[in-house]
């Protein structure tokens, strides 16, 4: 009969720490997930600590979002949109404009030119395909938003005034 226990004390053990949260107090809400989101957020945040969940749903799709607070880096988080079966839909991380790829980084200095700044880099993974989004903030103009692919080439950009 002891043989039976500590087995069974040891997988309970392990079931116990497989669900306790990366780093910190989870959320209001995450533990009403399905356990396959909350297991993918809890893998995706790592080191981090999931600072809020959402949950959104359009056209009868259900995505769940965790905002994770990169460990170490107070002003860097990362966006998880999971789907209800747990899989990755998509992340946008925040990112700093030196760690963007060079090719990024000259596109967007090319469109600030003189008179702008690049801020608000942001990378988003949607299954193999990567972009950057980033927002212009330019004097004596609109602020100008833009998409870019890896490459630098501009996929999407558009003038945005702050009236």
């Amino acid at each position: 009969m002891k043989t039976l226990i500590l087995p069974s004390a040891v997988l309970a053990y392990l079931t116990l720490a497989v669900n306790l949260p990366a780093a910190g107090p989870t959320p209001a809400g995450f533990d009403k997930l399905p356990e396959a989101v909350k297991a993918t957020m809890l893998r995706e945040a790592g080191d981090g600590r999931i600072d809020e969940v959402k949950t959104i749903t359009k056209a009868d799709v259900t995505t769940h979002i965790a905002e994770i607070d990169i460990k170490d880096d107070s002003d860097l988080d990362i966006d998880v949109h999971v789907a209800a079966d747990g899989k990755v839909i998509k992340t946008v991380a925040d990112l700093r404009l030196k760690d963007a790829p060079e090719a990024v980084r000259a596109a967007l200095k090319s469109l600030a030119a003189d008179t702008g700044k690049a801020e608000d880099v942001r990378k988003v993974t949607e299954g193999d395909t990567v972009t950057y989004l980033a927002e212009i903030d330019r004097t004596g103009a609109a602020d100008l938003k833009v998409k870019l692919a890896a490459d630098g080439k501009v996929l999407e950009q558009r003038e945005e005034n702050h009236d």
